[in-house]
C-alpha cells in the first residue's frame, strides 16, 4: 500500500470572517481567534509520497513561492495533482487531524473558487476506516474514545523520539506570512509532512501492519533524507535510539 502524506498552512480570509472588537480588560486578543474552516486560505500545502515499501518517492510543497497571491492558482494546482495521483495509484492519504481541517478546508476553498475536487470522496471522509485516508490524530486517540488534552503532533513526536517545535509553530504562521516569511512557512509545513511521516512508519509498526525489519529500514531512510535535506527541524534534538525504537538514550554521566 503507498501513502501520501499531507499538511496545510492557512491565512485567514478576512474578507469572510473579522475578529471581533477586543473587549476591556480581555487576556486574549481577537486578532489570535481561529477562523472558521471556510475562512482559512491555503498559503502551503507540504505533500510526501511512499510507495508500498515506505520509501519516499517525492517531497514537494505548493506554496505561496510559486503561486503568489493567487489563492486560486494554488489551489487548481492541488486539486489537480491529487486528482491525478488518486487516478493512477490510488494511495491512502495520511494526516494529523485532517478529518478535522487540512481536508475540508481544501474542499471549501474549492467550493469558493468553484474548483473540482472530487478526488476527495465520501470514503475520505468515513472515520472508522483507514483505508483512504489515515488520520493519525483520530487513530491514536481512539477516535474520541480518549481525552484528547494534550494530543498534538509535537507530542506525539516527542514520544517517538523527534524533537518538540523549535522555534517556530503553527500559530507564529500569521505573523510570518505578514512579514513575507514565506520560505519560513513552507519549510515549516514540509518539516511536519516529515514529522507524520516517522509518526506514520511507528504507528504501522505499533499495529503489527508492518514488521520490525521493515519499521527499522525505512525510519533509518527517511532519517537519512532528512540529513541529505538538511531538514534541522526534525533533525536537532532528535534521539535517535528512541526514534528507531531502542529506549530512550541513556546519558553517561560526567566524571
Amino acid at each position: 500500500m503507498s501513502y501520501l502524506v499531507l499538511d496545510i498552512e492557512t491565512y485567514p480570509d478576512y474578507k469572510l470572517w473579522q475578529p471581533e472588537p477586543k473587549k476591556p480588560r480581555a487576556k486574549k486578543d481577537p486578532a489570535d481567534a481561529f477562523a472558521p474552516l471556510y475562512a482559512h486560505k491555503p498559503i502551503a500545502v507540504g505533500i510526501a509520497m511512499l510507495d508500498d515499501a515506505l520509501n519516499l518517492v517525492s517531497l514537494g510543497c505548493f506554496g505561496t513561492s510559486q503561486f503568489g497571491q493567487d489563492e486560486r492558482a494554488l489551489l487548481s494546482a492541488v486539486h489537480e495533482g491529487m486528482a491525478q495521483v488518486m487516478s493512477s495509484t490510488a494511495p491512502t492519504i495520511v494526516t494529523f487531524n485532517g478529518r478535522g481541517f487540512d481536508l475540508p478546508v481544501l474542499a471549501l476553498r474549492a467550493l469558493r473558487h468553484a474548483l473540482p475536487a472530487g478526488w476527495y470522496s465520501n470514503d475520505h471522509r468515513k472515520r472508522y476506516t483507514e483505508v483512504h485516508h489515515l488520520d493519525l490524530f483520530d487513530a491514536l486517540s481512539e477516535s474520541d474514545s480518549s481525552r484528547r488534552a494534550g494530543f498534538s503532533l509535537d507530542t506525539f513526536c516527542r514520544i517517538i523520539g523527534l524533537p518538540g517545535k523549535l522555534g517556530f509553530d503553527g500559530s507564529m504562521v500569521r505573523a510570518a506570512f505578514d512579514k513575507g516569511e514565506i520560505a519560513k512557512i513552507e519549510g515549516y509545513c514540509l518539516v511536519d509532512v516529515m514529522r507524520t511521516t516517522f509518526l506514520l512508519i511507528r504507528y504501522l509498526m505499533m499495529r503489527g501492519r508492518i514488521s520490525r525489519e521493515m519499521f527499522e529500514t525505512a525510519t533509518r531512510a527517511l532519517w537519512d533524507q532528512c540529513q541529505q535535506r538538511q531538514m534541522t527541524g526534525v533533525l536537532f534534538g532528535a534521539d535517535m535510539n528512541m526514534l528507531m525504537g531502542l529506549g530512550p538514550t541513556v546519558e553517561t554521566p560526567a566524571a
